[in-house]
């Protein structure tokens, strides 16, 4: 008889967790991780949880560490050993590994450098995807034992049709070449474009790079219906 309060508490405490939904991600990306995971564009933090209410009412959260660096492209970054920005000792809580860079080379450096080179938009791209997607692997060289999911994010969508092209041909190329290495692809941007293919005026932090941080939530909730599918 003695063992039956014990029995119901083991019962109540499994079926408690087995509807927790909480996630650990470590997040590397220049500002626009940043803007993504804090309600204030302001905020310079290194680790922040974010709530998500589901249809069945109950909240569920993402603990995320963030690695920012403000303004870097990938071709400055393509100088970092990737591998080496992940905290060692979280690694082993991590549930999934989130990468967030590419808008400041779509906006700025992609146009630039085909010009300079005399390259077509495509295969500035190609040039600069590439060895990305090898210096991502690294977090796989570095922690070989980490087999959780890494995700590689589109960038965010574009504000002005003159960028319109350079975004498109950018995310196709990170999406194939993301695919091609077993990493993971995630585009939570379709509620938030218009029928041209521009940001909604709602989702655009109107400093002509930036996603709102103060209407970020959109984008919490997709990453965390993605680590759901990938568990």
């Amino acid at each position: 008889m003695h063992l039956l309060p014990f029995y119901f508490l083991s019962v109540l405490l499994f079926l408690i967790n087995a509807e927790a939904k909480n996630y650990n991600i470590f997040g590397i990306g220049s500002s626009s991780i940043r803007y993504m995971f804090n309600k204030h564009s302001s905020w310079e933090v290194n680790e922040t949880t974010r709530a998500i209410e589901l249809p069945d009412q109950t909240t569920h959260y993402i603990k995320c560490y963030l690695q920012t660096l403000s303004g870097k492209t990938i071709y400055g970054l393509n100088k970092i050993n990737i591998g080496t920005l992940v905290y060692p000792h979280l690694i082993d809580s991590l549930d999934a590994i989130l990468l967030n860079f590419g808008s400041v080379d779509v906006i700025w450096h992609i146009q630039k450098q085909a010009d300079k080179q005399h390259k077509s938009i495509a295969q500035v791209i190609e040039d600069l995807i590439i060895p990305y997607i090898d210096n991502v692997l690294n977090i796989r060289r570095t922690f070989p034992h980490f087999t959780k999911p890494i995700i590689l994010m589109a960038t965010t969508p574009p504000t002005s049709p003159a960028r319109m092209t350079v975004s498109e041909t950018f995310n196709s190329s990170l999406k194939y070449h993301a695919l091609q290495n077993n990493l993971v692809f995630f585009d939570p941007y379709a509620p938030c474009i218009k029928e041209n293919g521009l940001l909604k005026d709602e989702y655009d932090e109107h400093d002509g790079i930036h996603f709102s941080a103060a209407n970020n939530q959109i984008l919490v909730d997709s990453l965390h219906s993605l680590l759901e599918n990938l568990q």
